[in-house]
């Protein structure tokens, strides 16, 4: 049994693979704080105040839903592993250390505008009279949405296909170039992601090399720390507050990681997502921001005349199921089952033998990119869906040069 459920997540060392790393942020953030509120009834009011009845309600919602979601998951993982007919063979493309190298010219030079443009101005307002949310604004509602949008895609997108990729191929100096100009796209915002993003990488390049459950566990506690200390720093630069003791950080870290990481994306999915889907109904994608590419009015936290929680983040089961109710649920996760196995696939022709391995890290780490803002975020945004294109594009890629180039 022990080796068959091993045998589906991918090989002997399935903790290392792209299913297993999906399937470890999911539960971990979503699926477990779900039966853990349900079973404690946890009522702390995060975003708004409700009875207890409604709230009792609303927890054994987001828990069916994410029971669902797991249980589609796990049969279309096995369906596809198991039967030869849907698999499916994508045309391929090259990608060499050439391209790759351009592509992080043209990230660099994106970020460095952004950064003389708005960041800049953003850090020389750091440590003035501001107003927390107003210099939280700066960098955002004062910035064009064609820049906006080419910074979202170079941090989310191209730098950790980039960071990853330079890692496993050697090249130091365009590794550590890509790590600072991700960092610099990150400066012009003050965004935590980014930062913490680096914190994961580290891990995960520690991660892939561990050998003991031991080893693994006393690591994953030590980058949960660093985590939450770099998160609580972060956060109250973010919002223009300097004058904080270090008793404040360990107590603000602290409060990061039970609330933020842990329990707020299923605060979020309850009191917003299936809260607003039991008052207004399913939304069918009418306040989705993939509307946008088809000309539809792009609602924020400050669009007038629209409720912004609409399009807050409640993480993808809550997104899909006050869309479309628990048939979008299962559909979705049917759909992940089969785009995690496709994607872990390796080709024989694909690549030589002793770059496979390497191939693997790089798709292990944009699977974790995508995890956390599936679990962060939503699920109908272009963001995600630019994501799930380029782990596509990655899967289909040959790496002609991947050793060398």
């Amino acid at each position: 049994m022990e080796n068959g459920f091993i045998n589906l997540l991918g090989s002997n060392n399935f903790y290392r693979r792209p299913v297993f790393l999906f399937l470890f942020v999911y539960m971990g953030v979503l699926f477990f704080p779900a039966i853990y509120l349900n079973i404690t009834g946890y009522s702390e009011a995060m975003y708004f105040e409700t009875s207890l009845t409604d709230r009792s309600n609303y927890y054994g919602q987001n828990l069916i839903a994410n029971c669902l979601f797991l249980f589609g998951l796990l049969c279309s993982i096995f369906i596809v592993k198991t039967s030869p007919s849907v698999k499916i063979n994508f045309p391929q493309f090259f990608i060499t250390g050439k391209k790759m190298r351009a592509l992080g010219y043209f990230s660099a030079a994106v970020c460095t505008i952004y950064f003389l443009l708005y960041g800049s101005q953003k850090l020389s307002n750091l440590g003035t009279e501001l107003s927390p949310k107003e210099f939280r604004a700066l960098g955002f509602d004062d910035v064009p949405v064609f820049w906006a949008l080419a910074l979202e895609v170079t941090r989310k997108v191209f730098f950790p296909i980039l960071i990853a990729y330079f890692f496993v191929t050697k090249h130091k100096i365009y590794f550590w170039a890509a790590i600072f100009f991700f960092l610099l796209g990150a400066l012009s915002t003050l965004d935590r992601f980014p930062f913490l993003m680096v914190l994961v990488f580290s891990f995960y390049c520690s991660y892939q090399s561990t050998t003991t459950l031991s080893a693994l566990v006393l690591k994953l506690f030590i980058m949960v720390v660093l985590l939450g200390l770099a998160a609580s720093v972060l956060t109250y630069v973010q919002y223009n507050r300097l004058d904080v003791d270090l008793g404040t950080i360990l107590s603000s870290a602290s409060d990061f990681l039970l609330h933020r990481v842990l329990l707020v994306p299923s605060f979020a999915a309850t009191e917003i997502g299936f809260r607003y889907a039991d008052i207004h109904g399913f939304f069918n994608l009418q306040y989705s921001r993939l509307g946008f590419l088809f000309g539809v009015e792009r609602i924020g936290f400050n669009t007038d005349g629209h409720d912004p929680y609409f399009v807050a983040p409640v993480g993808v089961t809550a997104d899909v199921f006050r869309n479309f109710g628990y048939l979008g649920v299962v559909l979705v996760s049917v759909f992940f089952g089969w785009f995690l196995v496709q994607f872990a696939r390796v080709r024989s022709d694909n690549i030589d033998p002793g770059s496979r391995g390497k191939l693997l890290f790089i798709k292990g780490f944009l699977i974790i990119n995508l995890s956390t803002y599936l679990v962060f975020g939503n699920f109908f945004t272009m963001g995600v869906f630019a994501v799930l294109a380029s782990c596509y594009l990655i899967k289909n890629c040959k790496f002609e040069e991947l050793s060398s180039d």
